[in-house]
C-alpha cells in the first residue's frame, strides 16, 4: 500500500511539474516562437494526459484479491513457485506462472542477497510471511520474510470502462 501511495505522489507531482514548465513556456513565448509554444504546450497536455491515465490504472489495482494470485493466509505453496528474483536487497518479485506474482519484502535489508545470491528455508512446503529464512550464499545473516502481497505490472491493468 506504501508503494501505491508514493507512485499516487510521483505521478501527481509530475503532472503538476509539467504544468508548471507548461505556464513558463507560455510566459516566455513572446520572443515570437508561436508555433513553437503550441508545440511545447501539445506535448505538456500529453504528458499530463498520460500520468492522469497512470494515476487512474493505480486507483484500480487498489485492493486486490490475495487470494486469486495464490497466497492464501500470508503463504505461498512451495510447489507453486516458478522462480524468486530480487530487485534489490529487501524487494523481490516471486513468479507464480500464469501471469501471477508476489511481492515479498524482507524485514530488512539483507546485504548481498541480490548480488551474491541466496537459499530459503520454509515449513510445511510454504513460504510464509513471518516464519520464511533466505540466507545469503556465503554468509551466515538470516532474513525473515515480513511481507507477501500481490505484485501487479500497471501495464497489466485494463482500463476500467465505467470511469
Amino acid at each position: 500500500m506504501k508503494l501505491i501511495s508514493l507512485v499516487c505522489w510521483l505521478a501527481f507531482l509530475s503532472g503538476f511539474n509539467n504544468l508548471a514548465y507548461g505556464q513558463a513556456i507560455e510566459d516566455e513565448s513572446d520572443w515570437g516562437f508561436e508555433e513553437e509554444s503550441h508545440d511545447v504546450n501539445t506535448a505538456v497536455n500529453d504528458r499530463n494526459d498520460s500520468a492522469q491515465n497512470i494515476v487512474d490504472k493505480i486507483h484500480q489495482i487498489e485492493a486486490p484479491d490475495a487470494a486469486k494470485h495464490g497466497i492464501r493466509r500470508g503463504c505461498i505453496a512451495q510447489h507453486r513457485i516458478r522462480n524468486i528474483r530480487f530487485k534489490d536487497d529487501q524487494s523481490a518479485i516471486v513468479d507464480m506462472g500464469r501471469g501471477n506474482k508476489a511481492l515479498l519484502r524482507l524485514r530488512r535489508e539483507c546485504y548481498g542477497i541480490k548480488r551474491e545470491g541466496f537459499k530459503y528455508e520454509s515449513r510445511q512446503g510454504k513460504l510464509c510471511e513471518k516464519f520464511a529464512r533466505f540466507k545469503v550464499i556465503g554468509r551466515s545473516m538470516d532474513c525473515i520474510v515480513e511481507s507477501i502481497t500481490p505484485y501487479i505490472d500497471i501495464e497489466d491493468v485494463e482500463p476500467d470502462e465505467t470511469s
